[in-house]
């Protein structure tokens, strides 16, 4: 009779060691398998990511820089007409009594508002 208890005991402790051995081999393939999937998630959330960066730098520039950019050049191509002009004032026979070099000779154009 203890002989059986003894062989149930061994058998159950042969078993419950293999049952274990088999669950920690388990256990590991599924950390495995739980890491590959993660890193898998990370690499397409890095490229969504990406994609939004670079479609919100996008549309920053097309609503922000590209007009201010683009309004740079106009007041850009004034200033040369202007020079053009300014320098063409000392070539004009009314020169003495010319409106545009006067207003340019007061120096001062704080009280002149922009016109848009």
């Amino acid at each position: 009779m203890w002989e059986n208890i003894i062989t149930g005991v061994i058998s159950l402790l042969v078993g419950g060691a293999g049952a274990f051995i088999v669950t920690l081999a388990t256990l590991k393939s599924k950390r495995q398998e739980s890491k590959a999937s993660a890193e898998k998630v990370q690499a397409e959330t890095d490229g969504v990511e990406m994609d939004n960066t670079k479609k919100a730098t996008q549309m920053y520039y097309e609503i922000f820089v590209k007009p201010i950019k683009d309004e740079l050049q106009g007041v850009r191509r004034e200033c040369l007409k202007l020079r053009r002009a300014i320098d063409a004032i000392s070539k004009c026979d009314n020169s003495a009594n010319c409106p545009v070099r006067n207003e340019l000779s007061k120096g001062s154009f704080d009280d002149i508002k922009p016109q848009k």
